[in-house]
């Protein structure tokens, strides 16, 4: 059995500096208020990616997440 890997990039871009988008990911009490699964999550993984992108940019708007 053989299995090929392959990279692949994810872009989106936000109206917010490059800190503050950093700084969601990166400060653990910050990624809370954002990332995380609101259960029953049964779609792909694109799906899922999607989503936590769209949780991303309402966080950093100062809208609530859920």
């Amino acid at each position: 059995m053989s299995v090929t890997h392959a990279d692949f990039t994810i872009e989106r871009r936000y109206p917010y500096s490059p800190a503050q988008t950093f700084s969601a990911f990166a400060e653990p009490e910050l990624r809370r208020g954002w990332f995380a699964n609101p259960g029953g999550w049964d779609e792909s993984r694109w799906g899922r990616t999607s989503k936590l992108l769209d949780r991303l940019e309402r966080f950093l708007a100062g809208e609530p997440v859920r």
